[in-house]
């Protein structure tokens, strides 16, 4: 006669009558056993967790100001208006700024005769630092009142604008104008004989048609800088400025040095930099061995 074997569901009962009397329950892992415990509620059914989150207690994050440390570095500033962002940096500074630089395209009569800017002028002069009027952001290396042997830790040019591109152009005229203003000083900081070694150009700009549309990184990357970072542009950071209007929401800071030429030259018998085509490269990465 065969066997018959009987399935023993005594266990799967056990089972059903705890859920029966606890309600659902769910498997928790511990170190060395395994227990049930009643399952959290779920959906609308208004139960809260048996343990709530407790709220953050980290104050809220201040805004990022990438000049708060920089009264003893030597620092040029372009395109000023009314040197607000000038005398801004003079007073987070405590009023010392003997290594501020202030420029502005304009005149000194057309400056002086707009707003606070008379004031703004006495403050950075009065903290030791300079304004100068009529110098052009394109020529800063043939600049007369800057063609001297002193070189600059940071250039900040902070939204900058074309003349004559925001009064009656066409779109694509006012991004090509802005797109050449913002590569000859691109060209100037890369060109050696402006930023110390380790300097940066630092160019604030909108985010947004038509800014995007410029291209900023790509036109430094063109003119030998590299992009090392873009930080946020907070004008609450700087007291008194009166450029906040044009930085609108979400306006960046792009942060460009030059590179390390040492360190981009091949050695002597180094490898050669590849510029065939993807053909050339699949063949040479698996000379190498390597996975195309």
């Amino acid at each position: 006669m065969a066997k018959v074997k009987v399935r023993d569901n005594r266990g799967q009962a056990r089972k059903k009558a705890k859920i029966a009397q606890h309600g659902k329950m769910m498997r928790v892992q511990k170190v060395g056993s395994h227990k049930l415990a009643p399952a959290a509620p779920r959906g609308g059914g208004g139960g809260r967790s048996a343990n709530p989150r407790p709220a953050s207690s980290e104050p809220s994050r201040r805004p990022h100001n990438p000049y708060a440390k920089d009264s003893s570095r030597r620092v040029l500033l372009l395109g000023e208006g009314d040197f607000s962002f000038g005398a801004a940096l003079a007073t987070l500074w405590g009023g010392q700024c003997e290594q501020l630089v202030a420029t502005t395209l304009e005149s000194e009569a057309s400056v002086l005769a707009e707003g606070e800017a008379a004031d703004n002028v006495e403050m950075i002069r009065a903290g030791g630092g300079r304004v100068l009027f009529g110098i052009d952001a394109t020529s800063l290396c043939t600049s007369a009142p800057l063609a001297v042997k002193r070189r600059f830790d940071r250039v900040v040019f902070n939204f900058p604008l074309a003349s004559g591109a925001g009064s009656g152009r066409d779109l694509q005229a006012a991004t090509q104008a802005n797109q050449a203003l913002v590569r000859a000083v691109c060209s100037n900081a890369a060109a050696g004989g402006l930023l110390v070694p380790g300097g940066e150009l630092h160019i604030a700009l909108p985010r947004g048609a038509p800014f995007d549309g410029w291209g900023v990184p790509m036109l430094a990357r063109l003119c030998g800088l590299r992009v090392k970072s873009a930080v946020p542009f907070s004008p609450a950071v700087f007291p008194g400025y009166s450029g906040g209007h044009a930085a609108g929401a979400g306006a960046l800071t792009y942060e460009f040095v030059v590179p390390d030429r040492a360190s981009q030259a091949p050695e002597a018998g180094g490898k050669k930099k590849f510029d065939g085509d993807a053909a050339a490269m699949n063949k040479q990465r698996r000379r190498k061995g390597r996975k195309p």
